[in-house]
């Protein structure tokens, strides 16, 4: 199974649920009128059978990669007073409140202390063939 997303400005390719590209790019000025065709699938110098294709638009919260059944996705999860549901910013690679057992509440007893810094996410940097992200020291917040 082959899964491309355009999520957070960056492209994500995965194959059989494992994260295989996440390449950042700079979001196109939008143009003055929106395309005929607002997706294309080719190839050059390929032969290439699809099925099963599915398009989500403007999906925020997804089914995580490799995930079959997902509480608050597949169904609704009803919490309880002082009950959280945790969620990731980067949705089909987050562990989260969605792939914890059973619905993924989290008790408010459990939650320690509270957050004291802002780490944005961080661009991508390349060395040779491999590719990763390291938080910018400049851009981190401390949260008073």
């Amino acid at each position: 199974m082959i899964e491309v997303s355009l999520i957070d400005q960056q492209f994500l390719l995965a194959i059989d649920g494992e994260t295989l590209v996440a390449w950042p790019f700079e979001r196109p000025e939008p143009p003055a009128s929106p395309p005929s065709w607002p997706l294309a699938i080719g190839t050059q110098g390929l032969e290439v059978a699809i099925s099963d294709l599915r398009v989500y638009r403007d999906v925020y919260y997804t089914r995580p990669l490799g995930l079959q059944k997902c509480p608050g996705i597949d169904r609704p999860v009803h919490l309880g007073a002082g009950e959280y549901y945790v969620l990731g910013d980067n949705s089909p690679v987050s562990e989260d409140s969605r792939m914890w057992p059973e619905r993924g509440a989290v008790d408010a007893k459990l939650l320690v202390g509270k957050p004291f810094l802002a780490i944005p996410s961080p661009p991508a940097a390349s060395w040779g063939w491999a590719h990763f992200q390291v938080p910018n020291p400049a851009e981190i917040r401390y949260i008073r």
